[in-house]
């Protein structure tokens, strides 16, 4: 997951400094692999390992938080974009997520 997570940030920078189209690509692409590494699948796996008997409510607690944040980031996300423009906002999107 910490691998996945960094990989994210990484991709974020790199969002954020793009000057062409293949180098958008590489990136955008790599925050989608990023995600499968460190998104809700392992979450979802390693809280099935660690709980047993309250393994729903563990469950139910991690998606809660996944939605909270689904609904906040956007909001987010759009008021860094207003003021640092579209490649500080990315920047520092990457550093919130590392």
């Amino acid at each position: 997951m910490m691998a996945g997570i960094l990989m994210a940030g990484a991709a974020l920078i790199g969002l954020g400094a793009v000057s062409a189209v293949w180098s958008f690509y590489v990136f955008y692409s790599s925050t989608r692999w990023a995600t499968c590494g460190g998104g809700p699948l392992p979450c979802q796996v390693l809280l099935s390992r660690w709980f047993d008997k309250t393994r729903g409510k563990a469950m139910g607690i991690a998606y809660l938080g996944i939605g909270i944040g689904g609904a906040i980031v956007p909001l987010l996300a759009a008021w860094l974009t207003a003021r640092l423009r579209v490649r500080g906002s990315l920047q520092l999107s990457a550093c919130w997520s590392c």
